[in-house]
């Protein structure tokens, strides 16, 4: 009996270990999906303290400022072109700006606002009854993402700029398109070394709600600015930024939350256009921004 018994358990200890199943992959859809009719609940903030000082003659000269928004908006889309919207009315139940620490109402506050996208992504927005915005309303307005960042045909429309090529598991990580997230994170008038610049991804977790399923990806970016308003600068300013998108994955509803911060802090030189004068400069720059976007409620 003994004999059998040690046979046993070295035929037991000689066999393979169960396998374990592989995890789960998503395959991560932040498109968006949108018809017309859909109506969507928007809320947006966004804040900007800089700090900015420049040297001539090693004489320093310091300028600062304290920039923000914060918007409510019920989105209604009126027409599409492909997923994308076309065409959608914004109705503002709250709007209000600050600007050198100084909070006041925008104009478009309790109104409705008419917003166009035309193929190539270029945004056009006017007071419902086609009246214009005011120079400061309007530039407010246009930092309103409402359903996502558009880009030109061909590239990818909003949050789809964060996800992966391929299918992931939770806890895995990729490099998104640093150009793509460059392009819609960044300023026109910045431009930027792609070659020094990064950016890594991770997807952090995965949990059902309603019947869909939503993902937590946090994304760390980090940008070399070479150029700010076409001054060429002699050495690059990193931009830090850190984003974490909580949003539908599997394409089923248009819903999610983006929290982002940006930190720039540094200094530079660069010599001035036209007269030929050297510049030194420091910045000490820091902001967040953050998006909400849900169905509405019927």
């Amino acid at each position: 009996m003994r004999t059998i018994s040690a046979v046993l358990t070295i035929a037991i200890a000689a066999l393979p270990a169960a396998a374990q199943d592989p995890p789960k992959k998503y395959d991560l859809k932040f498109t968006e999906k949108l018809s017309p009719g859909q109506r969507l609940a928007c809320s947006e903030t966004g804040s900007m303290n800089m700090t900015a000082t420049f040297f001539t003659d090693g004489k320093p000269v310091k300028k600062e400022n304290s920039t923000g928004f914060s918007c409510e908006y019920l989105m209604e889309v009126l027409k599409c072109r492909g997923h994308r919207a076309a065409e959608a009315k914004w109705t503002l139940s709250k709007a209000t700006r600050r600007d050198k620490g100084t909070e006041s109402p925008c104009g478009f506050a309790g109104k409705t606002l008419l917003v166009t996208w035309d193929e190539d992504g270029k945004k056009t927005i006017r007071y419902e009854q086609g009246a214009e915005l005011t120079a400061e309303d309007l530039e407010t307005a246009k930092e309103l993402h409402a359903s996502g960042i558009k880009t030109p045909r061909g590239q990818p429309s909003g949050y789809e700029v964060f996800g992966p090529k391929e299918p992931v598991a939770v806890g895995d990580s990729w490099t998104p398109d640093i150009k793509a997230l460059a392009a819609v994170t960044g300023k026109a008038n910045f431009q930027f070394d792609m070659k020094s610049s990064t950016a890594t991804a991770k997807l952090k977790s995965v949990d059902q709600r309603g019947g869909s399923e939503f993902g937590n990806v946090v994304v760390d970016l980090e940008l070399y600015l070479t150029n700010l308003n076409g001054l060429k600068l002699d050495e690059p300013l990193m931009m830090k930024l850190g984003f974490e998108l909580d949003a539908c994955i599997d394409g089923r509803v248009t819903q999610g939350a983006m929290k982002m911060k940006i930190v720039m802090k540094g200094s530079s030189s660069a010599t001035i256009p036209g007269s030929g004068e050297k510049a030194e400069f420091e910045f000490d720059t820091t902001g967040d921004r953050s998006i909400d976007i849900r169905p509405a409620k019927p």
